[in-house]
């Protein structure tokens, strides 16, 4: 019987999948699904702060927030795959992705041991360079301006304040 055939002899589309078989990635979907709802639960055990010790965002919101993004982000990574029928039109993975997975390795490096401002500039910018982009322009505003804007939403508006470092010392004083 051919490749192509199922069990009542019937030929299938080459390239269609069985509606019964989850596919590799439907499976990772889920995996990471799964990791979600299960730390948002161990969230549901954080013990509470007392309102006047709590500066900012108390300590269960931000990781909730953070598992809700996650999980709507696979959510949809999961409708757009199950969107595409042919397995041969899937996307390989770029070499430049282990690179840029390194980078992360030296962005923890440098930001516990040096300035974590600093690791994000450094990082964005070798990142960017990484993927192709070519003007630097465009990279150095974008190094500069990112760090800048995370502070800020971490420091000022959420209240969360960043790890102490070289530049992070001459801000906070």
């Amino acid at each position: 019987m051919p490749q192509d055939s199922n069990e009542t002899g019937l030929e299938r589309a080459p390239g269609a999948r069985s509606a019964g078989i989850l596919s590799g990635m439907a499976v990772f979907h889920l995996l990471i699904l799964g990791v979600c709802v299960t730390a948002f639960v161990l969230t549901l055990s954080f013990a509470p702060v007392p309102p006047p010790l709590r500066r900012g965002m108390s300590p269960e919101t931000f990781p909730r927030i953070i598992l809700a993004l996650i999980a709507i982000l696979t959510l949809f990574s999961f409708l757009r795959e199950t969107k595409t029928t042919n397995a041969s039109k899937m996307q390989t993975i770029p070499p430049v992705f282990a690179f840029s997975v390194s980078c992360l390795l030296g962005l923890l490096l440098i930001g516990v041991s040096v300035d974590l401002l600093l690791s994000i500039f450094f990082f964005i910018a070798v990142v960017m360079w990484l993927w192709g982009e070519r003007r630097p322009v465009f990279i150095g505003a974008t190094a500069i301006i990112v760090p800048i804007v995370l502070f800020v939403l971490f420091s000022e508006v959420l209240g969360i304040r960043f790890p102490r470092g070289l530049i992070v010392n001459l801000i906070y004083g």
